[in-house]
């Protein structure tokens, strides 16, 4: 019976209104939790959500789970994009980077944010059009921001430089012990040097010596360059989920 109460206490709600989102959106957001529904628990996350006075609810789902794509459709979600999760288990490669990558310094921030806002035309923000292109642009240059207050230690911003130039930077963090590659950008008129696999590489050297050799990544399925620099790492593909958003207002 402990166990059993344990577990139930352990379980996440159906419906999870967003406090972060709610605040810098301006409107309630909410998650629909479990990435399989049936029909009775779609209809009670719904009635939840107009007695909560949510305005838009995401959902994360199952994407290999056909009577998700069916309860979708019939309850009125938009599909906003496909994620896919990469990861790279420990002791998989030996990285060696070589290039001109250095921190992140505060004279590099106006480029980061620039390129960061430019990220956002892949996410299921710019695809959504209650959001659109500059409220998705705003929420990349905000998460890029919340990484730079995050005072833990294996949280890091590196920079590739060509010259003088920022040429690109990825943005890393540890979850859950392993390392998680949060956004990382090439400016195109630097692009075909490969600039995006000497960040990457960089990146995962600093956490394997730093005692975090696995690390994972999500992407969106329509950005195939993307995906082929983390298949060329060693990453595989780990689970898809399809991103749907509904509007109740």
């Amino acid at each position: 019976m402990k166990k059993k109460k344990n577990k139930q206490a352990k379980k996440a709600p159906l419906v999870q209104v967003l406090e972060w989102d709610t605040e810098f959106f301006g409107e309630k957001m909410a998650r629909l939790s479990p990435p399989i529904v049936d029909i009775a628990s779609m209809k009670r996350a719904l009635n939840l959500c107009k007695k909560e006075g949510v305005a838009c609810l995401f959902w994360r789902a199952n994407g290999s789970h056909h009577e998700n794509l069916t309860i979708a459709h019939h309850y009125g979600f938009t599909t906003n994009g496909t994620r896919v999760l990469y990861e790279l288990e420990a002791g998989a490669e030996n990285y060696e980077a070589t290039g001109q990558v250095r921190e992140m310094t505060e004279d590099d921030l106006r480029t980061l944010l620039r390129y960061a806002a430019l990220l956002s035309n892949e996410s299921r923000f710019h695809r959504d059009p209650r959001f659109g292109p500059k409220v998705a642009r705003k929420t990349y240059r905000q998460w890029l921001k919340n990484m730079l207050k995050d005072a833990a230690p294996n949280t890091k911003i590196f920079v590739v430089t060509v010259g003088n130039e920022q040429a690109g930077f990825i943005a890393c963090s540890v979850q859950d012990t392993a390392a998680h590659i949060e956004l990382i950008y090439v400016d195109k008129k630097f692009r075909g040097r490969s600039l995006g696999k000497v960040l990457l590489a960089h990146a995962l050297r600093y956490y394997k010596k730093s005692g975090f050799p696995r690390s994972w990544v999500v992407t969106q399925g329509s950005n195939i360059p993307a995906q082929r620099l983390y298949q060329s790492l060693g990453f595989r593909i780990k689970k898809m989920e399809i991103d749907y958003h509904k509007w109740f207002n």
